[in-house]
């Protein structure tokens, strides 16, 4: 009974822990579709980068390669 007992408090403890590393990863997905949403990008210190012009000059690339203008 005392073996089961242990083997049970092991287990609980390992879930918990899981639960934590799972709780700490939403989180962290949570902060980052924040930033997503609220333009508060990762940006690399002394690059002047304009996001919405890069995503205009990639989604123009995209549209040549597909072969021009989108009807």
């Amino acid at each position: 009974m005392e073996r089961a007992s242990g083997a049970l408090e092991d287990e609980i403890l390992a879930l918990e822990k899981e639960a934590e590393e799972i709780l700490a990863d939403v989180k962290t997905t949570i902060g980052d579709l924040s930033d997503l949403r609220y333009g508060k990008f990762n940006r690399v210190s002394g690059v002047s980068s304009d996001l919405s012009q890069e995503v205009v000059q990639s989604l123009s690339r995209l549209e040549s390669l597909c072969g021009g203008a989108v009807e």
